[in-house]
């Protein structure tokens, strides 16, 4: 769990919320070609901890494609294996 990882109770509360939003609101299948889509060829380069601007107007774009949160965008992502860490 990465309850203990969370500041409080709120951040609980979001991190659950946001889970759910990232299951129901981004298919496995449709999201993963998506992501593949806005993130191209750099997925490998993701996978490392380097953050770049590009990096970033991906996943706003991929949130506003899925109307999610870009918290949630970046939950599903890591949860699928495509990159390495939420934050």
């Amino acid at each position: 769990s990465n309850h203990h990882m969370l500041r409080s109770d709120k951040d609980w509360e979001e991190w659950q919320a946001d889970s759910l939003a990232a299951a129901l609101l981004m298919p496995k299948e449709v999201f993963i070609e998506a992501a593949r889509d806005e993130l191209g060829l750099g997925l490998n380069y993701y996978r490392g901890q380097t953050k770049s601007f590009q990096y970033y107007e991906s996943i706003a774009r991929l949130a506003s494609r899925f109307q999610v949160s870009k918290n949630a965008t970046c939950i599903r992502l890591k949860q699928l294996g495509m990159i390495r860490s939420v934050a």
